[in-house]
């Protein structure tokens, strides 16, 4: 699997939005992305880890396990020029399809959480798409 088609893939994206900034764990993760089931969750952290976006920063053990935390590798989720130089047209709109219904997602899960609450935290979100 090519790295653009690692980064954008919908229930990815929104995995290493939820690692911006902050290493999790998978129920960690689950806790944000709510509408996922886990088994799907597990196979996309998984996804990420082999493809070299994410990288065990600490495990923890619980009951009998060790629970790993996740954390985004510096400079992984950037695509340079030579990653794309070869992806076709319809392949360009096909990811920025993925990109912008993300977007929509991230968005409507925003508004769900911060029903109510004081208006100008809804410009918060602006600044993630000024990044």
């Amino acid at each position: 699997m090519s790295k653009i088609d690692l980064l954008l893939h919908p229930i990815r994206i929104r995995i290493i939005m939820a690692l911006t900034g902050k290493p999790l764990t998978p129920g960690q993760i689950a806790l944000e992305i709510t509408d996922v089931p886990q088994t799907s969750l597990y196979r996309h952290i998984n996804a990420l880890l082999e493809g070299g976006i994410l990288n065990v920063v600490d495990e923890h053990p619980v009951r009998g396990t060790v629970e790993k935390v996740f954390a985004l590798v510096e400079g992984s989720t950037r695509l340079r020029p030579d990653e794309i130089e070869s992806v076709s047209d319809e392949d360009h709109l096909r990811y920025f399809i993925v990109f912008l219904s993300s977007l929509l997602q991230d968005f409507t899960s925003y508004l769900e959480r911060h029903q109510g609450t004081d208006e100008r935290m809804k410009d918060m979100v602006y600044n993630k798409v000024a990044l």
